[in-house]
């Protein structure tokens, strides 16, 4: 079977690759990503022990990274554009979180927080300007007791 953790990771990337924007780009773990026009980069991340345990379960928190990426190739400001892929990163996760759909994250997670949010836009003056924000997003798990491959019941 597949990790809790990986299975996470995955369903990230399929709701991130939902978002309607048109010209957006999803990747994973890609260290050096092309800035195309619109680009997303979900870095996997720690996982972290968490403080509370119990008989019979692991408790993780995950610490997926997610960094967006927006290139105007006109000089024009790039942080409406920004701006509006972070809104759509955010409701698409806590959408699906909250979904009853067969596969949502909360088919393997038990709770999902928006940590630090970090927008970067370049100075003005060049032709193309980028801007880019960095999203931590935390995801807490449980697993059967040494069974990273196996959700608690």
């Amino acid at each position: 079977m597949t990790a809790i953790r990986e299975q996470i990771h995955a369903r990230i990337k399929t709701v991130c690759e939902a978002i309607d924007m048109p010209g957006l780009e999803v990747e994973r773990n890609r260290h050096d990503p092309a800035v195309r026009s619109r680009t997303l980069v979900i870095h996997d991340g720690p996982h972290d022990r968490g403080d509370y345990q119990e008989t019979g379960l692991d408790h993780f928190t995950a610490r997926p990274l997610l960094i967006g990426l927006v290139r105007t190739a006109d000089g024009s400001d790039p942080a409406p554009i920004l701006a509006d892929l972070y809104v759509k990163v955010v409701k698409a996760l806590f959408t699906d979180f909250n979904s009853a759909a067969t596969g949502a994250l909360n088919s393997f997670a038990i709770d999902v927080r928006e940590g630090s949010y970090q927008p970067v836009i370049d100075p003005e003056g060049s032709r193309d300007r980028i801007g880019q924000f960095t999203l931590e997003v935390e995801v807490d798990f449980q697993t059967a007791e040494g069974r990273p491959d196996q959700v608690a019941d």
